[in-house]
């Protein structure tokens, strides 16, 4: 296996490649931006709702705290956590597209052009995360969220089928107790 190096016509492709790569990224992360915003705001005024609660040193009762902020669960947190990890990934892709960018573009501009084997390898790593980013991110939170959505359909299943039973074991019960 021939080493990478970097050359005229791999230093020309990562240079023309790394900005499409940054800008999908971008256009990306651009639309979660609000989600995240309005994440924090929702989690901001629950937290204070539930604050407001405890003031005065009153105790207030679980079911309380949850109708006063019905967003502070676990899941939303996880939520928030998710969105967080989303973006904090979006900006180190940045970084490493934009580093292999200038990198090129400065190995293109130099009068001294050597084989610079690390810098040809970096802009491959680089380049190669932002197209997993791009592509695989996107997969997993369509998986995951189909995942929960349909997790979430299978429990409120299985809760109107026991309210059906529990309807027609009390109807059961009212027909029997009725015939007396």
């Amino acid at each position: 296996m021939s080493k990478l190096v970097m050359s005229t016509d791999y230093a020309n492709t990562i240079a023309a490649v790394a900005p499409v790569v940054l800008l999908v990224a971008v256009v990306e992360l651009n639309g979660h931006r609000q989600e995240l915003r309005n994440f924090y705001e929702s989690m901001t005024n629950r937290s204070r709702a539930a604050k407001a609660l405890y003031a005065e040193g009153r105790s207030p009762s679980r079911q309380e705290v949850l109708d006063a902020a019905p967003e502070l669960s676990l899941s939303s947190l996880f939520r928030g956590f998710a969105s967080l990890l989303y973006v904090t990934s979006a900006v180190a892709v940045g970084v490493l597209l934009m580093q292999a960018e200038l990198k090129t573009l400065s190995w293109l501009a130099g009068s001294s052009r050597g084989k610079n084997e690390f810098d040809a390898e970096f802009c491959l790593l680089a380049v190669a995360l932002g197209f997993a980013w791009i592509t695989f991110v996107p997969i997993v939170i369509v998986a995951s969220s189909s995942t929960i959505s349909t997790w979430q359909m299978v429990t409120g299943l299985r809760k109107v089928l026991r309210l059906q039973r529990e309807q027609a074991a009390y109807r059961a019960h009212e027909d029997t107790s009725g015939a007396e």
